[in-house]
This record gives C-alpha cells, sequence and structure tokens, in this order.
C-alpha cells in the first residue's frame, strides 16, 4: 500500500525512507521538546542511551517491532503514546475497523484519585459496548508528564474542536487537518507556561 502510494516509484521511496530515517525521534533543548506522541522519560532515556542523536538506525528496525523486546515498548509509547487495558475479555471496534483492547491514555493528566473515564482518551463515541467495557475505578500505572517539566509539543492524536494547550506546558498541535479540521502552530518564546494566546491556526 505504501509503495503504490508512491506510483510504485522504489527509488522516490528509499529517498523518503532516507530523510525519514535521517529525522531525530524526539527533540529537546534548554527550553523545549518535541515529540510525535508522548514524552516518557524513562522511554527518552532509554533510546539515548542506546542510540547515537536519537535517531533509530536501520538495524533496529527489526527489534523495534518484536514484542518481547523493550525497545518495542519504547517505540509504542514514544510514537503511538501510552495505552491503558479495559476490562478483561474486552474488545471493541474503532474507526478503522481494528479490535482493540486498549484505549489511549491523557498522558498529561495526573492520574491520582481520577476515574478511569479521565485519564482514557478518545472513548466518548456512543459505542455501547466500548462504554461497558471501561473500568469504573482507575488503578492502572499510567505515564504522566508532571507540572515543572519543560514545555512538550506534539501532534499524533487528531483532536478536534477549537485548539488548546492541554496543560500549561503540554500542547498537541494536531486538530485533523487531514480530516477538515485546523493546522495548529504554537509561536514560542521560551515561556515557561504555555498560553492559548499563542495558538496559531
Amino acid at each position: 500500500m505504501t509503495l503504490k502510494s508512491y506510483n510504485n516509484d522504489d527509488g522516490l521511496f528509499s529517498e523518503v525512507l532516507g530523510w525519514f530515517q535521517s529525522l531525530p525521534v524526539f527533540y529537546e533543548n534548554e527550553h523545549f521538546r518535541i515529540v510525535h506522541a508522548c514524552w516518557d522519560e524513562s522511554s527518552i532515556r532509554y533510546f539515548e542511551d542506546r542510540f547515537k542523536g536519537n535517531k533509530l538506525p536501520q538495524w533496529a528496525l527489526e527489534e523495534s517491532v518484536d514484542k518481547a523486546s523493550p525497545l518495542y515498548d519504547v517505540i509504542e509509547n514514544v510514537l503511538k503514546g501510552p495505552e491503558l487495558p479495559l476490562h478483561a475479555g474486552a474488545v471493541f471496534l474503532d474507526e478503522y475497523k481494528n479490535w482493540r483492547r486498549q484505549v489511549r491514555s491523557k498522558w498529561w493528566v495526573d492520574p491520582a484519585g481520577r476515574k478511569y473515564r479521565d485519564v482514557a482518551l478518545s472513548i466518548d463515541k456512543g459505542n455501547a459496548f466500548l462504554d461497558e467495557a471501561i473500568p469504573d475505578e482507575y488503578t492502572e500505572k499510567a505515564i504522566f508528564y508532571k507540572a515543572g517539566e519543560k514545555p512538550v509539543f506534539f501532534g499524533h492524536y487528531w483532536l478536534t474542536g477549537e485548539p488548546a494547550i492541554q496543560t500549561p506546558n503540554v500542547c498537541c498541535l494536531d486538530y485533523s487537518i487531514a480530516k477538515g479540521g485546523s493546522l495548529v502552530a504554537y509561536r514560542f518564546n521560551a515561556e515557561g507556561l504555555l498560553n492559548n494566546a499563542r495558538l496559531i491556526s
């Protein structure tokens, strides 16, 4: 399917693939952080310790899809985002017709003292079966990006509605431009606390 989208042009596909492999999996400087889906400190540090320049080398690709490898969990968290399990045996059919046993978590929400629904993302879609599969009490260990950390910018989640920061140091820029939503930017000036007024869509 991917090759088809390049009109079976192997040369162009190889060029694009090479460009992607030249990019870091995440970026950090003294003022802010950028990641595709989730800034999970333990995953980020594991990756930094193993790979030069924060890039995933060709030789590690096979390891990154091996579910028995720690690298698999690291890639899942950083590039896809952490997920939370549903009740034992519960599954639901997502919008792409894939069966799911987990839902994504809002890693920018402090799970302490919260219900499962407060931490789970994209569960309110009128799916009655999914509704019943969501536990009432929150008992899972969740990744949480704490206040006081550097501002972090990410995409991936296809958010909808009026663009807004998630917390004063967490900002998603993905508001579903490919589905008629907004392409969002943030005018960052090294401020410690993010502000909705600096979002541009």
